[in-house]
């Protein structure tokens, strides 16, 4: 069972090194809640965004009509490693699953589709993403 942030990324950086990368960096972003993750495989590098989310979004349905969970992320952090070149997101749930999604592809779809609410307690606005449109990790 993974329950933080921290642990998600001792999780995925594990993973990661035992699928053959090597990590080049870690880092925290927004605020301490998330982490970005620089990886290299042969002489090819990558950037992953990684969330901890304890459980899906079961209220899909509800706001949106697609009967399915989702995962979130916020719009602001969602452009902004848009632009940063990041390529692709990483979500890690309590459960131990892991899914990916490409970058720009989940922000071109959110704004497409309009998967964004915005949330009572702070006010933020934030996309929800449908699992099946994201890649399921293999551990």
């Amino acid at each position: 069972m993974i329950k933080n942030v921290k642990h998600a990324l001792e999780y995925v950086t594990k993973l990661l090194e035992r699928k053959g990368f090597k990590i080049v960096y870690t880092t925290p972003a927004n605020y301490n809640r998330n982490y970005i993750i620089k990886v290299r495989i042969n002489a090819t590098g990558y950037t992953f965004y990684l969330i901890y989310q304890r459980e899906p979004f079961h209220s899909f349905k509800k706001y949106f009509g697609i009967d399915e969970p989702a995962l979130g992320i916020q719009l602001d952090f969602l452009r902004l490693i848009h632009t940063r070149g990041i390529e692709r997101i990483l979500w890690v749930l309590e459960d131990g699953s892991i899914y990916m999604g490409k970058t720009r592809e989940v922000l071109n779809n959110a704004m497409k589709n309009q998967w964004i609410l915005k949330t009572e307690k702070t006010g933020e606005l934030v996309v929800n993403y449908p699992i099946s449109l994201l890649e399921k990790v293999e551990k």
